[in-house]
C-alpha cells in the first residue's frame, strides 16, 4: 500500500500541524509558475490523474536563498522557522545557524529605533546643535 503525501507530511511535521488542502495546490501552482518545480509524471488514480512534481535546477538555489534570508518579525514566525529548520535537516543542509541568523536580524531591527531615538536626543544631533548655538548667540547678544 502506497503512503499518501498527507501521511508523509503528518509523519514529518506532526499531525497537529495540518496543512489546508487548497494550500498545497496553490503553492504547487506558484512553484510551477516560477519555474521551481515541473510536472515529472502523471499517474492514473481513482479520480483525476495524479501529478508528480520534481524540483528544477532553480529550485535548490531558491531554497538556499530562502534558508539564508532572515524573516521579518511577525506573529507566527515560529511556524516559518520550524519549516526552515525541518527542511534544512531533511535535505541534508546545516540548520544550526538558522536561529542565530534570525536572532541577529531581530536584534538589528530592535536596535534601529533605539539608535534613531538616541541620535534625535543626542547633544550632537544637528537640531540640538542648532538650538544650542542659537541660544548662546542670543544670550551673548543680550548681555
Amino acid at each position: 500500500m502506497a503512503t499518501t503525501s498527507s501521511a508523509r507530511f503528518d509523519k514529518r511535521f506532526g499531525s497537529n500541524r495540518s496543512i489546508p488542502y487548497g494550500q498545497v495546490y496553490a503553492t504547487l501552482s506558484r512553484l510551477l509558475r516560477d519555474g521551481l518545480v515541473e510536472v515529472d509524471s502523471l499517474e492514473p488514480g481513482a479520480g483525476p490523474e495524479r501529478k508528480r512534481y520534481a524540483i528544477t535546477g532553480a529550485g535548490p538555489t531558491d531554497i538556499e536563498e530562502w534558508l539564508a534570508r532572515p524573516e521579518k518579525p511577525e506573529p507566527y514566525l515560529q511556524n516559518t522557522l520550524y519549516a526552515k529548520v525541518l527542511l534544512a535537516l531533511l535535505s541534508g543542509r546545516a540548520a544550526a545557524d538558522l536561529p542565530d541568523t534570525q536572532r541577529a536580524e531581530h536584534l538589528r531591527l530592535m536596535r534601529d529605533p533605539t539608535t534613531r531615538k538616541h541620535a534625535a536626543t543626542s547633544p550632537t544631533s544637528s537640531s540640538m546643535t542648532t538650538h544650542c548655538c542659537t541660544w548662546r548667540l542670543t544670550s551673548v547678544g543680550s548681555n
